[in-house]
């Protein structure tokens, strides 16, 4: 099965092979995924990080060569963990966004481009940021960054996300695999009561017919951080979310689910 690589910062993946389908997920910067089927100028892909599938446009893709798919496998990764970071490359700059992947050697940020790997460097000295708290409380605080993004269905970066996009580039990250949707991440991890959650806790909700259909994170002190027209933190309880905003719940509490380390 061939594999091609994204050498663009995003890529929208959409339902069906057209411009004007439902935008469903994106492909971030350096993710790999397996090409399933060609229609004219549209391929099929299944992400191989999250096993998404979706129609992107062919000519936006990098096909990876055996050769370089043997090399890339010898390498460790590294996931960017800033909103936005720019780094130098094709004699120029790329801004990308938190999530995007890169092959490291020699602490330097490698990519593969055309049949072989480019160097790329980033603009400023203390591009990491980290976390010295458990999973859960890095997860969350990462998520954090995110903060007023706007709402985008099928969006993962800090121009337009959604809220298991939030939740699973928030993990993805922190080295920690969430699936994309809502729905399936709620399969993972232990239920816990809202008196007895944690800071980093995913919190699911669901529509009048039972079907989860948001998610988002437990801050403590009942208050969630979620996204929903952006990404905010609305007060959390028994029922739900409550809007202090709209002075409404606007969504029913389903679950709790303790996923990450604590």
């Amino acid at each position: 099965m061939s594999l091609g690589i994204l050498s663009l910062p995003v890529l929208p993946v959409r339902s069906e092979p057209s411009e004007r389908s439902e935008l469903t997920t994106q492909l971030m910067f350096g993710e790999v995924f397996e090409i399933l089927e060609v229609k004219d100028s549209w391929t099929m892909i299944r992400n191989q990080a999250d096993g998404y599938q979706g129609w992107v446009t062919s000519k936006m893709l990098t096909v990876i060569s055996d050769d370089m798919k043997d090399r890339l496998l010898q390498l460790p990764t590294k996931v960017l963990r800033e909103p936005i970071t720019i780094f130098k490359a094709f004699s120029s700059e790329i801004f990308l966004p938190a999530g995007s992947r890169f092959y490291v050697k020699n602490n330097h940020y490698f990519h593969p481009v055309g049949p072989d790997l480019m160097k790329f460097t980033p603009q400023r000295v203390g591009l990491e940021t980290t976390f010295p708290q458990s999973l859960s409380e890095s997860v969350l605080q990462t998520a954090l960054q995110f903060m007023n993004a706007p709402y985008l269905w099928g969006g993962k970066t800090i121009l337009g996300m959604d809220c298991s996009g939030l939740t699973q580039v928030s993990a993805s990250i922190n080295g920690f695999q969430l699936p994309r949707d809502a729905s399936d991440q709620a399969q993972l991890g232990k239920e816990e009561f809202l008196s007895m959650s944690l800071p980093g806790d995913l919190a699911f909700f669901s529509n009048s017919e039972g079907r989860i259909v948001h998610v988002g994170l437990v801050c403590g002190q009942n208050k969630i951080l979620h996204a929903s027209s952006s990404v905010h933190i609305d007060d959390l309880d028994e029922q739900g979310i409550f809007s202090r905003e709209l002075k409404k719940h606007t969504h029913q509490l389903h679950s709790i689910k303790r996923i990450f380390p604590s």
